[in-house]
């Protein structure tokens, strides 16, 4: 049952993650019903405005949503995760319908969206957070 709970979320994850950048170049109509990524912002908690990124570049975007689609996760850890000295980040995406969709990361070992449960991750795409954080500014300030 626990595999089935598993697979379904990692079904829904990905399926957030794709829908995240459209080809629809800016000033033409989108299709009825469909929205795309606006705003990716990644914040460290406690706050570090060093570390506070706002991203709105499509290419910027893309490289935090392709990070978050290579994660594999493996199980859910309802506690409070022990992370073993990574930073604890927030990431919101802000979409064109006006949605918005908050995940929280642990270190590199644990993902939750919003409220819910701790995922354990199994494994981590070959370019960490900070990484994609060190080599993309802030397309914009924080207010």
């Amino acid at each position: 049952m626990k595999k089935t709970h598993f697979i379904c979320a990692a079904v829904l994850l990905f399926c957030v993650l794709l829908q995240g950048c459209s080809l629809i170049p800016a000033g033409q109509a989108q299709p009825a019903g469909s929205r795309m990524v606006l705003q990716v912002s990644v914040d460290s908690l406690p706050a570090d405005e060093d570390d506070a990124r706002i991203y709105t570049d499509s290419e910027k975007i893309s490289a935090v949503l392709a990070y978050l689609d290579g994660m594999t996760l493996v199980q859910n850890h309802s506690s409070e995760p022990e992370s073993s000295g990574g930073a604890t980040r927030k990431i919101t995406f802000l979409y064109s319908d006006g949605a918005s969709r908050t995940y929280y990361m642990a270190g590199e070992e644990y993902l939750r969206e919003g409220e819910e449960e701790w995922m354990q991750l199994a494994s981590s795409p070959e370019t960490s957070l900070d990484e994609i954080l060190q080599k993309h500014k802030s397309d914009m300030t924080a207010e």
